[in-house]
């Protein structure tokens, strides 16, 4: 949820034409995250949870998202 709330208040200081665009897609991305969380917690049996699927996914996002942060905060002091 912290990172749902970063993406937003990120995505408020987005140039105009960039609002229904990048940001639109992001914070739907953001809010997929917990949402899906929840739904994999409710179902909680072995057949559905893949733990160290779950964990490399979200270790290969976390990288992605380490990168395009580090993009952006390079193309903004240009």
């Amino acid at each position: 949820m912290a990172l749902c709330k970063e993406i937003y208040k990120l995505t408020e200081s987005f140039l105009q034409r960039e609002i229904y665009a990048i940001s639109s897609q992001m914070r739907r991305a953001v809010v997929s995250i917990p949402s899906n969380i929840a739904e994999g917690r409710s179902r909680a049996t072995k057949d559905d949870v893949s733990y160290q699927k779950i964990l490399a996914l979200n270790t290969e996002v976390a990288k992605m998202l380490h990168v395009m942060i580090y993009k952006l905060n390079g193309a903004s002091r240009s």
